[in-house]
């Protein structure tokens, strides 16, 4: 009895360790920060980098200035595979000692074909059925595509009168709400650059510099926007910082799947679909 007990005592040593790691690996997922950066240049060219790190860049992704593929490290290792470069039909005769020339004279097709037509030409009359065919073709897209724009006018018009129904009004309302704090928290708290930009025409330029100014970012301090009512140029610098937490986003998931509208919002949009 007393082994049998042992063994129950080691295994339940082992489970509560396990346990322990579960906890301690979700609470740091739900509260240790995931840290985002992001760069944005233009001169001439637009180009973006950014990156997330989390827990001391144990898992990051990033994608520099001049890249184009997204990376993930994972401890500091880099995870994905390169891309092997494909051969091409040059290069494979290249590399067996015959030139491009000759293979592509030897397996292309003829120039001229049997009867001293030109390869391609098959020698047959257009058919009036066959050209019937096709304008009855056409006249289907097009009678389709009329079809179309008639069902996107309708399809706007159901949309707009579900929004105004009473019985999405609050869940409407209270998804706004939802996403207006969503952007509040996920803004970054560090923003610095600058942007002169000009359009080459006065009335576009002040148009363009009146948009601009309802974005909160546009008067952040460090932020300097200068706009040239003269002449048509774009040069921007800008580079931001900022933190959320995952905690955040599981409480508004569990917040909207427990709020009566938004669940009866969420079902209309199906029935609506």
């Amino acid at each position: 009895m007393t082994g049998l007990f042992a063994i129950l005592k080691v295994i339940g040593m082992i489970l509560l360790v396990l346990l322990g790691l579960l906890v301690f690996v979700c609470t740091a997922v739900l509260f240790i920060p995931v840290r985002y950066s992001v760069s944005c240049t233009a001169d001439g060219s637009v180009s973006l980098g950014f990156s997330a790190s989390w827990c001391l860049h144990i898992v990051k992704l990033q994608k520099g200035m001049s890249e184009q593929d997204v990376q993930l490290s994972l401890f500091g290792w880099k995870i994905g595979k390169k891309k092997k470069k494909k051969k091409t039909k040059k290069n494979e005769d290249a590399a067996r000692g015959r030139p491009a020339d000759e293979t592509a004279d030897a397996s292309g097709p003829d120039k001229l074909g049997d009867q001293g037509e030109p390869a391609g030409h098959s020698g047959k009359r257009e058919d009036p059925d066959h050209q019937k065919t096709e304008k009855k073709a056409k006249t289907h897209k097009r009678n389709r595509k009329r079809g179309k724009k008639s069902f996107s006018f309708e399809g706007i018009s159901s949309i707009i009168s579900f929004i105004r129904d009473d019985d999405n009004k609050k869940g409407i309302q209270k998804i706004k709400k939802e996403l207006f704090f969503l952007f509040r928290y996920v803004k970054p708290s560090y923003v610095r650059g600058h942007v002169l930009f000009g359009t080459g025409d006065p009335c576009t330029t002040g148009w363009a510099l009146g948009m601009i100014s309802l974005i909160p970012a546009a008067y952040t301090e460090g932020v300097r926007i200068v706009p040239n009512f003269y002449e048509k140029e774009l040069d921007a610098e800008i580079h931001a910082k900022g933190k959320v937490h995952l905690f955040y986003f599981l409480r508004m998931f569990v917040r909207g799947y427990m709020d009566a509208d938004m669940k009866a919002l969420i079902a209309n949009v199906f029935n609506f679909v």
